[in-house]
């Protein structure tokens, strides 16, 4: 189980018609955080767990994971139940253009963020909550004037590529190296 300090935080409401959570039946709560640093070590755990020895070396937002993560640079969003403090988080930051695939080049005047971070514990997982961060995370997004969303996953995420499908995003490339064979895609808000 993942575990945070308690932390000071901006209540947002959670979006209509997100499902109760079917182990507690209890409805999720999703939060944007005013200080992510409070969830940072949750986040590296989550992080590693995901990518296993593909995460041998520190994350690049390790050492400003506050400032990457707090507006105006980005939002952090944790989804919670009465009995999981952290049932999962999501996060945007501002995109800095790493990836140079012409499919990549966006409108330099429009206001591109980079999805991230979207974890939730994995006994809670298909009960709705990962789709209860996305469409928070959208919606904040949209109060953030954002124009364009991109996100990068990889198919041994096991059914991250349609989760992001099915809430609006597409594929724009596919990467065929090793190790990673990632798989960029966009949503434009």
């Amino acid at each position: 189980m993942l575990a945070a300090e308690p932390h000071d935080q901006n209540t947002i409401k959670t979006p209509p018609g997100i499902p109760s959570n079917e182990q507690t039946k209890e409805r999720v709560t999703i939060t944007l955080l005013a200080d992510p640093s409070s969830v940072h070590a949750s986040a590296v755990s989550a992080w590693k767990s995901l990518f296993g020895a593909k995460a041998s070396k520190p994350h690049p937002d390790h050492a400003t994971f506050k400032s990457t993560y707090s507006h105006p640079n980005g939002r952090l969003l944790v989804a919670s139940t009465p009995t999981e403090e952290i049932a999962g988080i999501i996060a945007y930051r501002n995109y800095d253009g790493r990836f140079k695939h012409p499919e990549l080049a966006f409108d330099e005047t429009a206001k591109v963020v980079e999805v991230v971070r979207l974890f939730v514990q994995p006994e809670l997982r298909g009960q709705g909550i990962a789709t209860s961060l996305i469409k928070a995370l959208v919606e904040t997004a949209r109060e953030d004037d954002v124009q364009v969303m991109y996100l990068h996953t990889h198919p041994f995420l096991p059914g991250a590529q349609y989760l992001w499908e099915k809430e609006g995003w597409r594929v724009v490339v596919k990467e065929e190296e090793e190790p990673w064979f990632t798989i960029h895609m966009r949503r434009d808000l």
